[in-house]
């Protein structure tokens, strides 16, 4: 990906807390400096930084961005086969 690509991560604030879709809570988080932000929104995107670097921060979920799907590994390494 190309430096400051925006991804989003499905991670959303609700009822005080962030939450995975399916309502996991976080066990681990990678906010920027000043992040959360609760002003710009309550849904999380990564940002892409230089090297390996990358930050999440809050969008107002209506705001498109790229994504991140999760899918079953799979034990091939050409290809997956669909689902």
């Amino acid at each position: 990906f190309p430096p400051k690509t925006k991804l989003w991560l499905g991670l959303q604030y609700k009822d005080s807390q962030w939450t995975w879709p399916g309502g996991y809570s976080t066990g681990f988080t990678n906010w920027a400096w000043g992040q959360p932000d609760y002003q710009t929104g309550n849904c999380a995107y990564m940002q892409i930084n230089s090297g390996s670097k990358s930050e999440w921060f809050t969008d107002n979920c209506n705001n498109d961005h790229h994504y991140i799907c999760q899918t079953k590994p799979c034990d091939s390494t050409k290809y997956c086969p669909a689902e």
